[in-house]
């Protein structure tokens, strides 16, 4: 297999300058969110003890110390936990776990499986660039020249290919686990501020909304690499299957550009998957509620169109109601009239 780590060295100069930078920034926000969670936390405490002795609330006292004891764990986690624990969990720990799991060397060195996949068919670009020398040597002229040119020249581009068609499928698997890890180095740094967003209900919701955020992109790592590794055994033994002799180049260009173009559409796909995990169910419910909303709309159009017509039915039988009555009126006072007369 191919031994160059280009994807290694890239991953390892990313993640350093990522933590140099990025990383070690979180302090900076603990130091601005710990000054107004203490004051909030206080403030929670007062008022909820307040309204236990006003009678307002039917907390127990047993309550009041269970929320006062997860405030305290609250402000752990937001401050001297954070950096430590909560930070590196969600950058490396999580990721690395997983990618433990499907056989790598962990996110540390996730550019071993982009190195596998691309190291694959750039094996097959060096065979068939000694076969195309080889062929070249044997089949020259007296000075030197080709003989074949039809070879000379469209070897060198079918090779090129091969090439092309590898870097370009691993490098948009290998931009997708970059692009991953970037953005949940930046949700850590911001982590602290919606960690503290569990002290109210009414903004636990923002906490919630950045823990979403942060398993789509674990998830996305984790998919891209599990795609790296099936596609890696997959290609394995398909390109064992290639033979390159007699400088036949056109069969292996073809297997090797098909089966990498067909790996980077996968990869394409993998963001839409890993979103579809907190998004679906989003949207679902948005889908939902938007035909709930038609529905109530319709029926309460169809009711007051309905509530219409029975007004007007009970509009149309009081008016020929009192027009019966006013023609009873006036028979009764001419038939009394008459009566006089006599």
């Amino acid at each position: 297999m191919f031994d160059d780590h280009i994807f290694s060295s890239m991953y390892q100069v990313f993640v350093d300058t990522l933590n140099s930078v990025i990383i070690g920034n979180y302090a900076a926000f603990v130091g601005i969110i710990s000054g107004p969670l203490r004051v909030g936390m206080v403030i929670y405490i007062i008022l909820l003890g307040y309204a236990i002795m006003r009678g307002a609330v039917s907390f127990p006292f047993r309550e009041y110390v269970y929320r006062g004891c997860l405030l305290a764990a609250l402000y752990f986690a937001v401050t001297s936990l954070y950096g430590a624990t909560v930070a590196n969990m969600i950058v490396t720990g999580l990721p690395n776990e997983f990618s433990s799991a499907l056989g790598g060397p962990g996110v540390d060195g996730a550019g071993e499986f982009f190195d596998r996949l691309s190291g694959l068919g750039l094996e097959i670009a060096s065979k068939m660039a000694t076969e195309l020398e080889l062929y070249l040597e044997e089949t020259a002229g007296t000075f030197g020249q080709p003989t074949d040119w039809s070879t000379a020249i469209l070897g060198p581009i079918l090779i090129l290919l091969v090439v092309a068609a590898t870097i370009v499928a691993s490098a948009v698997g290998f931009v997708i686990v970059i692009f991953a890890t970037f953005a949940l180095a930046l949700l850590a740094v911001v982590g602290p501020l919606f960690i503290a967003a569990l002290l109210f209900d009414s903004t636990r919701g923002y906490f919630f909304a950045w823990l979403g955020s942060v398993i789509n992109y674990i998830m996305l790592i984790v998919f891209a690499l599990l795609l790296t590794v099936i596609a890696t055994n997959a290609s394995a033994t398909a390109l064992a299957l290639v033979e390159v002799e007699n400088a036949n180049f056109l069969k292996p260009t073809l297997i090797v550009v098909a089966f990498y173009t067909v790996t980077a559409i996968f990869y394409f796909q993998i963001p839409a998957i890993a979103a579809g995990l907190g998004g679906g169910s989003a949207a679902i419910v948005t889908q939902f509620g938007a035909a709930l909303s038609r529905s109530l709309g319709a029926t309460s159009i169809v009711g007051a169109l309905r509530s219409g017509r029975a007004g007007g039915r009970l509009a149309i039988g009081a008016g020929s109601t009192g027009a019966a009555g006013a023609r009873a009126a006036a028979r009764q006072i001419r038939g009394h009239n008459r009566l006089s007369r006599t």
